[in-house]
């Protein structure tokens, strides 16, 4: 079952957001008047129909109809469901057949949880909703999309784990500027030796934060970090291609792949990168390597970029990178069609050594 929520953790709407769409069941966000406030992505392709957006809808609405609960397809106990969540009764997992307008049926498990405020007073509600399998009257899920095995299930770990992953972006930044501006200084200096201190702080915020994220993802395989290479950073030549939606992420990748000798072009979401290797490669100027962050908020992620790019030149060379040390496509990512994998926080001697061994690599 959800656990009860407090309204700040709800609060800071960029977050929010986020913590929605790292989620991969359904998850809607009710006021304490009943009107859905924010839909994720699942949420809309399960109970959406015919392109209106659930944001704005009261649940009565949304739910449209409610078929059978618990196999029992008395009339009485749709509305009496609604009801529970109109007066922001928490409940258990409840197995439901909702029919949308457009007349096709979604199997689902729902759950609800109140909401509170820093006055521990109802604020509203979350509901999580659960496929349970194909929509009737529908050939496949409305987005075209399968959910993904190992799906995060619980808001509150989804919260986390999109904090951690921020958090995550932000340690790349300060590593890497770090690294970077380790280079320039001599290491008798004491502003070497600063700089070093300072690293060491924020590596111990790196272990904090794959710690969190860890208990975001407790169901997938554990990743062990990658241990730091040891001596100089590994130098190379020509064109690479850096897509993260982060931009102080692509800032400081781009500055160290360009201090260790290549020429970096940065994208900010999947379309964008797509578009860009195959102008390239028409130019007759072809990437040797994209670096793909596997999640991005908005737009086309790593998973879904490197089935496409693939198509485009089935020799790609793709290196993913996120901070969910633990997902499954980091824990076996040539399965998945990436020839190497870096996690985040990384800096200048990790991301030389990952780019070098894919470029090395044997075709």
């Amino acid at each position: 079952m959800l656990t009860i929520l407090r309204q700040q953790s709800l609060d800071h709407e960029q977050r929010l957001t986020a913590a929605l769409a790292s989620c991969h069941d359904g998850l809607l966000v009710v006021d304490r008047d009943g009107r859905i406030t924010h839909a994720n992505d699942a949420a809309e392709g399960l109970l959406s129909s015919q392109g209106t957006p659930l944001t704005g809808m009261t649940t009565t609405d949304a739910f449209w109809r409610i078929v059978s609960v618990e196999d029992d397809a008395s009339p009485q106990r749709g509305p009496a469901l609604l009801e529970r969540i109109r007066d922001a009764e928490g409940f258990d997992t409840q197995r439901i057949t909702v029919e949308r307008a457009d007349g096709a049926r979604v199997h689902l498990d729902i759950e609800a949880a109140p909401v509170l405020d820093e006055n521990e007073i109802l604020a509203g509600m979350v509901i999580r909703l659960i496929n349970q399998g194909r929509e009737e009257g529908s050939a496949a899920p409305r987005d075209g999309k399968t959910p993904r095995a190992g799906g995060d299930r619980d808001p509150i770990r989804g919260i986390v784990g999109s904090i951690a992953n921020d958090f995550n972006n932000i340690l790349t930044a300060i590593l890497g500027n770090i690294s970077l501006a380790r280079t320039e200084v001599d290491r008798d200096d004491e502003i070497y030796k600063t700089l070093t201190y300072v690293e060491k702080a924020a590596q111990r915020a790196r272990d904090l934060s794959l710690r969190l994220l860890e208990v975001a993802s407790p169901d997938a395989i554990p990743y062990p970090a990658d241990a730091a290479p040891e001596g100089e950073a590994l130098r190379g030549a020509g064109r690479l291609l850096v897509m993260d939606d982060e931009e102080l992420v692509r800032h400081v990748a781009s500055r160290i792949l360009t201090y260790l000798g290549y020429e970096v072009d940065t994208a900010a979401h999947g379309d964008h990168a797509l578009a860009m290797y195959a102008e390239a490669l028409a130019a007759g100027r072809p990437y040797r390597a994209v670096i793909m962050d596997l999640t991005v908020a908005g737009g086309m992620g790593g998973q879904q970029a490197i089935a496409e790019l693939l198509k485009i030149d089935p020799a790609a060379r793709a290196i993913v990178s996120t901070g969910y040390v633990s997902d499954p496509i980091m824990t076996d990512h040539r399965r998945h069609g990436f020839r190497g994998a870096i996690v985040k926080p990384y800096e200048i001697l990790r991301l030389g050594a990952a780019v070098h061994q894919v470029l090395e690599e044997p075709a």
